[in-house]
């Protein structure tokens, strides 16, 4: 039944005492605005209280300066696709609250929650102004986290993947260039052509590591080697088509626990035979 209350000068379907301009009261759907009676939009308010808005189509929702969504204090934000609940702002008492994408019960101020356990399924930074950018995998099976380069960001999404360029494990284990490393630190190059893998420098000595046919360590200065605490080094220097060696205090040259060749301050002794071949 329609009321119309002259003296609020309010309207009410389904009750005689509207307490607004525009007042319906009912179980069902109570508000409908259709464009041609097959695509159209519902507004539903249940018996919780709770507004359910419903399109036959896409929604879309526009304002010439900005649009607001508020919500009251201590009250949860959720945002349903599919009937599920894919992303969250959750209220904990905390100063801000806490969002959570495909995770219902966040614990952190951002917290996502992979659907499967591939590229597609992680956190895709893209570039600026190109098809590229890199990828964050938290890879399940193995209790990693890959960071790839993705190559093309602008490939299907069954068809997304990355180039893994480090790991992390949850061992505490790094990997660059490989996955599943073995060391704390694990450098991997494919085709060593001599480019050094590892470089420390402080901006004018540099330390280097790469292979090639061999195993290379290469420094600008001179190499020491150091007993921690003790003070006790070994220096090794090529200079001049020479190799120079020198330590804190003796030299020995030895194939197992005895000692053939010592040198000190007092020059060079020998305890075993030592033979000097030319060529």
């Amino acid at each position: 039944n329609a009321h119309f209350d002259g003296g609020l000068n309010a309207l009410g379907l389904g009750t005689v005492a509207p307490a607004a301009k525009l007042d319906v009261l009912s179980t069902t759907e109570q508000l409908r605005l259709s464009y041609d009676g097959s695509e159209y939009a519902t507004f539903t308010v249940d018996n919780a209280g709770g507004l359910h808005v419903t399109g036959s189509n896409s929604m879309t929702f526009t304002g010439t300066r900005h649009m607001d969504l508020g919500i009251g204090s201590g009250r949860d934000f959720r945002f349903n696709w599919g009937g599920n609940e894919r992303i969250t702002m959750m209220a904990d008492g905390t100063v801000q609250p806490l969002m959570g994408i495909n995770q219902t019960a966040p614990k952190a101020n951002l917290h996502i929650k992979n659907y499967d356990d591939n590229w597609e399924s992680g956190l895709l930074l893209e570039h600026d102004n190109a098809t590229t950018g890199w990828n964050f995998h938290p890879n399940r099976a193995q209790g990693e986290l890959l960071i790839g380069y993705n190559a093309d960001t602008s490939a299907a999404l069954a068809s997304q993947g990355a180039t893994s360029v480090m790991c992390l494990e949850s061992g505490g284990n790094i990997g660059i260039g490989t996955t599943g490393p073995s060391y704390s630190l694990d450098v991997y190059k494919a085709d060593a052509d001599g480019t050094p893998a590892i470089n420390i420098s402080d901006g004018v000595t540099y330390l280097r590591s790469y292979i090639s046919d061999a195993a290379y360590v290469q420094s600008d200065d001179a190499l020491y080697m150091w007993t921690r605490g003790t003070g006790q080094y070994t220096m090794l220097r090529a200079e001049d088509g020479y190799v120079k060696i020198q330590a804190s205090d003796e030299i020995y040259l030895s194939p197992s626990d005895t000692n053939l060749v010592s040198f000190d301050s007092g020059g060079m002794n020998l305890s075993g035979a030592v033979q000097l071949v030319n060529g």
